[in-house]
């Protein structure tokens, strides 16, 4: 029972790390602009990040992301070890997902919960239970790939929708300026929306390993009980601030205008509901960075700062094989006291 308060707990805790970096992610570029103001932001942010993924759910929306995660190692497994070890395993794995999202806020640099949440997970799985009960398809192709992908594909929508609306802005008249910050509004609650519906089903994932520690039956009730609490989790963490998150992204990569941060909202936008659609997790400091670098790059290339948007691209890559080894440390140094 202790095992099972102190890992719902952490990643509770995780949950909200998550509402921070990608609730700062969300507004970002919209406050970077003074667009709209840091309260309306927030206070649209807030409402869509708890009303969104309820909303999902009662419609009877397909869970793939929360399923990617809950796959990572064979339930049949985790039910099949002593619950001391099974309840290690996980505790070890999202603990480790944490501590290195901690460190990513305490340097400034947007972190991908997603590969760190998975590269913990995974890596005290390895620990716990060897090689072969590790959904390495799932990993490899929706997770490893996507570290790399993701920031390409975030970088290349941006980039093109800014050539395309280069190339029509001359006949746009520059009252348009107004409207466009009016929309980032509309835009905040659309981009929050589709972040916790990704975002959501991370601790979800985890229950659902937690449910197979505990060997319980997951159930309908439980999923719903879950989604909205860690979308209140969500939400809480969106009003502890980032401003750290919001100045590097909104002014570290590249001096962003009111149409920089409309155009990177409708990228980003794009690619967390492709990702979703697919029941790949992926992070909005991912999505938004490297979309903010696609569109600078379009709009003035030699503008952007790319020896910051290298290290924020190395740090992504750094995530997965970082956070597995932490999670297989602390799974070794728990082990130690149950033997």
């Amino acid at each position: 029972m202790i095992f099972i308060i102190l890992i719902i707990a952490i990643t509770f805790g995780y949950t909200v790390f998550v509402g921070y970096n990608d609730g700062a992610n969300a507004i970002a570029t919209s406050i970077a602009t003074r667009a709209i103001s840091y309260r309306t932001a927030l206070i649209t942010a807030v409402v869509s990040t708890v009303a969104a993924p309820i909303i999902f759910y009662l419609i009877g929306a397909e869970l793939s992301v929360a399923d990617t995660i809950g796959r990572t190692v064979q339930n049949s497994v985790i039910a099949g070890e002593k619950n001391e070890l099974a309840f290690s395993f996980l505790f070890s794995g999202v603990l480790g997902s944490l501590l290195w999202c901690l460190f990513s806020a305490k340097i400034k640099l947007p972190v991908s919960t997603s590969h760190s949440l998975l590269g913990g997970i995974s890596g005290a799985g390895v620990a716990a239970f060897g090689i072969l009960p590790i959904d390495w398809n799932s990993i490899i192709i929706k997770i490893i790939f996507t570290a790399v992908a993701a920031p390409l594909v975030g970088f290349f929508v941006g980039y093109a929708i800014m050539k395309i609306v280069k190339r029509i802005a001359y006949k746009v008249p520059l009252s348009s300026e107004g409207i466009i910050k009016k929309l980032q509004t509309v835009n905040i609650a659309i981009l929050s929306s589709a972040i916790s519906i990704n975002n959501i089903q991370k601790p979800l994932g985890v229950m659902i390993l937690l449910f197979a520690a505990s060997e319980s039956t997951f159930a309908g009730d439980n999923a719903f009980l879950i989604i909205l609490f860690s979308a209140l989790a969500l939400a809480f963490g969106a009003c502890l601030g980032g401003t750290r998150i919001i100045h590097t992204v909104g002014k570290k990569i590249f001096k962003i205008k009111p149409v920089h941060s409309f155009l990177t909202q409708i990228s980003v936008e794009a690619v967390i509901f492709a990702a979703s659609s697919f029941g790949i997790p992926i992070s909005a400091g991912q999505a938004v960075s490297s979309t903010v670098m696609g569109v600078g790059a379009a709009d003035r290339f030699g503008s952007v700062n790319w020896s910051n948007s290298l290290k924020i691209f190395i740090f992504w890559v750094l995530t997965y094989p970082i956070t597995f080894a932490i999670g297989a440390t602390l799974y070794f140094i728990l082990k130690i006291f149950f033997k």
